[in-house]
């Protein structure tokens, strides 16, 4: 019915955030390749507003480059909710990353 279309949407609205958000940190962390990975890499839980429990789980594929070098990480986030397990957004983004700091 129409109030269950409703509360699914509103899940997947914040799962679809929260999978936008965890990319725009992994961006706004560059260009230091070890802040990138410390940044996002790994798991973070949360729930919407109406109490559904998520997950977003974000891994980072790549390397981090030579002094004096840049290359790209892959950072892919996908949320999930975690008491059906259900996979509700994801996103995946390469980002420009240099030596790490010292």
């Amino acid at each position: 019915n129409g109030l269950q279309l409703a509360v699914a949407n509103t899940t997947l609205a914040s799962a679809t955030q929260l999978a936008n958000d965890r990319i725009r940190v992994a961006q706004a962390a560059s260009p230091d390749c070890s802040d990138v990975v410390d940044a996002v890499d790994g798991v973070f839980d949360t729930s919407d507003k109406r109490g559904v429990p998520l997950r977003a789980t974000t891994t980072v594929v790549g390397v981090c480059p030579a002094p004096e070098h840049a290359d790209t990480l892959r950072v892919t986030t996908v949320v999930t909710r975690t008491d059906t397990g259900e996979e509700l957004a994801s996103a995946t983004t390469l980002v420009l990353v240099t030596e790490a700091a010292p």
